[in-house]
């Protein structure tokens, strides 16, 4: 947007947890979604002031007609909205790097799942706890199962 000498702008989204999450009201818990959010924050600061407003869909016609597009299948409906279907996601790994450096309950779980190592003394137990999860996203791409 600095090309366009933009300073001043306001982003309106009918997704209540989006602009949650964008106002720091909703944390951000998917590492996968934590790399657009982070991308977004950074594009954010370079605006002198932002505003990100929530838009009940009946009040927004052209997000109705995106998501009426997302769930057509007939072609030449809705000529005047661009649909682009990504075959990967738009950010990489390098461009945002998250890290779970924070532990919490899940921790030991996710590292069993991972790589099979827990508490000797606990194994029965979090073989019954870890076979309640399955790992998807992030840990599964840097292992190659994409």
């Amino acid at each position: 947007m600095q090309e366009l000498e933009i300073a001043k702008l306001i982003c309106k989204s009918d997704s209540r947890l989006v602009i949650g999450q964008l106002n720091d009201e909703y944390e951000v818990r998917e590492s996968f979604l934590q790399r657009y959010y982070h991308l977004v924050k950074q594009l954010m600061s370079t605006f002198s002031e932002i505003s990100m407003q929530h838009v009940r869909r009946d009040h927004n016609t052209r997000a109705d007609a995106l998501s009426r597009l997302a769930t057509t299948k007939c072609k030449g409906i809705h000529r005047s909205v661009i649909h682009v279907t990504l075959a990967r996601p738009s950010i990489d790994l390098q461009e945002c790097l998250t890290t779970d450096s924070e532990s919490t309950w899940i921790t030991p779980i996710k590292q069993y799942l991972l790589d099979g190592t827990c508490n000797p003394q606990g194994e029965k137990i979090m073989k019954q706890q870890a076979a309640q999860f399955v790992l998807i996203g992030d840990d599964l791409y840097r292992r190659g199962y994409t």
